[in-house]
């Protein structure tokens, strides 16, 4: 396929090499669904990822959000229900979702910006993941690998995901003196949905 043959793909960096190859992953996905055309991500999106990933801004680095948000050739909630309906994966909103502080320990945040997913609870040995990015397959082995648990997974919008992950990386930054107790997760936080 033309999307992963595109030349000057090699970074040294191991977090600009998983975005690149979370992201090229996904545009595979993304074509072969029919989601997104082959021409526009090759041309379009994966030249602007990496311009991204060259600036050091893994925060943009993300072809969803280039082709959604800064393109508009990608219909992010078509994404979103092809989640939903082909793979039955609940959707969640992490917005006001309480997440334990010792997760953090488990991952690093600039991974999460490169797979666009975020580990947000453990319950019972089991991870559950918000992810933005589930059809890529890099973006699911690198999690089941780095956390070594039974996961099961969420789709997330890339709002959600955004907040989230840039108020988890505010608090980490506040001295524990300053920051609030973390209240319990309320169940009405995370909504499934099943075809």
């Amino acid at each position: 396929m033309e999307i992963a043959q595109t030349p000057g793909t090699g970074y040294t960096d191991p977090v600009k090499a998983l975005a690149l190859r979370a992201n090229v992953s996904l545009g595979e996905s993304l074509v072969k669904l029919r989601l997104a055309k082959e021409e526009s991500i090759a041309e379009q999106g994966l030249p602007t990822l990496r311009k991204h990933l060259d600036q050091d801004n893994i925060k943009r680095a993300s072809l969803l959000k280039i082709m959604s948000w800064d393109l508009n050739l990608i219909n992010e909630k078509e994404v979103i229900d092809h989640h939903i309906e082909d793979y039955n994966l609940g959707y969640c909103d992490l917005g006001n979702y309480n997440i334990d502080q010792s997760l953090l320990a488990n991952f690093t945040f600039n991974e999460c910006w490169a797979t666009m997913s975020l580990p947000f609870d453990l319950l019972e040995g089991v991870f559950f993941v918000a992810s933005c990015s589930y059809l890529s397959k890099v973006v699911v082995t690198h999690w089941e690998k780095r956390l070594c648990r039974d996961i099961v997974w969420f789709i997330i919008d890339l709002s959600s995901l955004t907040m989230t992950l840039e108020r988890l990386e505010k608090d980490s930054l506040e001295p524990d003196a300053e920051k609030d107790e973390p209240e319990s997760a309320h169940e009405g936080d995370l909504v499934e949905e099943t075809a």
